[in-house]
């Protein structure tokens, strides 16, 4: 059926016309009622057995959440060097460790659902390596806490202090030529380092830097730095 209003108005307007009753202000009003008219048509009025229009992409709750995921685990992510570059505030790498372990739970639900469910825990898991936290049933890092190394010594043909790398792959030791230690340092812990793909990082490579003031490290972790050969403060500057 049709609209017998808008019936009746278009009536009205084509009789004023046939009797020429319609001046310039009568069809200016004209033309705006049929502008209205055909307005409201178009909002309003829907063809019987027309097809609902397609869902926008991220319509569905399951995909909105994914995608909210995906943008708060990149904020965290960006914010993690920060949170590393004070390990001593403790407050702040829980809140931010505790964050990124309610993304993973979150993340979970959905592994199942999406190709991005497995990725999402998988990249979470990984960001939470870097704050020393493995979770059992992701099985992504080694659990190396009983690893050792080999001792290694290197001796400064200048000085014939002594540089010493204890078995346990962590501490060095400076010692002059009567025996004596000049100091004795936990180059990882000193710098306030957290454990990464590994549960106990410990160091594989240990040499003089080439400008012989200071020792090269690198732990198995990839993480690396070097060690003032005078004080025995680490620099780290990095990991893999």
């Amino acid at each position: 059926m049709g609209d017998p209003v808008g019936s009746q108005v278009v009536c009205l307007l084509v009789d004023d016309w046939k009797i020429g009753k319609i001046g310039p202000f009568m069809r200016t009003r004209a033309a705006k009622i049929a502008l209205v008219l055909l307005g409201l048509f178009v909002l309003i009025v829907r063809p019987i057995g027309a097809a609902e229009p397609a869902a926008a992409p991220g319509n569905n709750a399951a995909e909105r959440e994914i995608a909210a995921i995906a943008a708060e685990f990149h904020k965290l992510q960006g914010a993690r060097a920060a949170v590393q570059t004070y390990p001593e505030s403790h407050d702040l790498r829980k809140r931010h460790v505790a964050m990124l372990q309610d993304l993973y739970q979150r993340a979970k639900k959905f592994e199942s659902e999406f190709s991005y469910g497995p990725l999402a825990c998988t990249s979470i898991h990984t960001e939470l390596n870097h704050f020393g936290i493995v979770i059992p049933d992701e099985h992504r890092w080694t659990i190396n806490d009983n690893q050792t190394v080999e001792p290694k010594v290197l001796v400064d043909p200048k000085t014939q202090i002594s540089y010493y790398l204890e078995s346990d792959g962590r501490h060095i030791s400076a010692i002059d030529r009567s025996g004596k230690i000049l100091w004795h340092r936990d180059p990882f812990n000193d710098a306030g380092l957290w454990p990464y793909r590994l549960s106990k990082p410990v160091i594989t490579y240990f040499k003089f830097g080439p400008n012989k003031q200071a020792i090269d490290l690198s732990f198995n972790s990839s993480q690396f730095g070097s060690l003032d050969m005078a004080t025995g403060t680490f620099q780290w500057n990095g990991q893999d």
